[in-house]
């Protein structure tokens, strides 16, 4: 079984119509080891809302400069989920927003029939740290990993890609590897 830690940034809040506009993943082995690590930009006709600037960092500007067309990004996202198979998709807060933002948009940008990649289980850590933490409130992934005591930057977050890190580094934290 291999786990892909995935995470995204996207144009707004609404999973059946908004879209990825930064998608960040790193994949490893049952063992953990790192077998890929990667982020693509994905170019969007929506102009940004300055909110999502102001969160993300990313602009039209840097959409325009190194994003790829939103089929292609799909395309790849399909591609990474098939080239691991089998695979347990990870991320923080992946069941109520990242999950569901990338199935709905798969069927808008992905011609033809069945359109999602095989996933064999998704593991929201948020909801792991719920548990660990014995507590009902979803915690805010920079609260987690400071709770953990796991280094990261915070001013580093709403980067996909770090946010794939320290996602991992949870996970990791609380799910350990045998004999590690």
């Amino acid at each position: 079984m291999n786990y892909i830690t995935i995470d995204i940034e996207t144009t707004g809040l609404d999973i059946t119509r908004d879209s990825p506009i930064q998608i960040a993943w790193e994949v490893r082995n049952e063992d953990y080891k790192l077998l890929e690590a990667n982020s693509i930009y994905v170019k969007t006709s929506k102009e940004l809302d300055v909110k999502i600037v102001t969160i993300t960092g990313i602009t039209d500007k840097i959409l325009q400069a190194q994003g790829i067309p939103p089929q292609t990004a799909g395309n790849i996202y399909h591609s990474l989920l098939w080239s691991y198979f089998p695979v347990v998709l990870i991320g923080y807060n992946i069941l109520n927003f990242d999950f569901p933002m990338l199935q709905n948009w798969l069927m808008r940008v992905i011609p033809g029939k069945f359109k999602h990649p095989p996933v064999m289980g998704v593991q929201d850590v948020m909801f792991t740290c719920c548990d660990y933490f014995k507590q009902k409130k979803w915690p805010k992934l920079v609260d987690a990993g400071q709770r953990l005591k796991i280094d990261f930057n915070p001013e580093d977050l709403h980067d996909a890609g770090a946010d794939v890190n320290l996602t991992w580094k949870i996970f990791e934290k609380l799910y350990p590897k045998e004999g590690a």
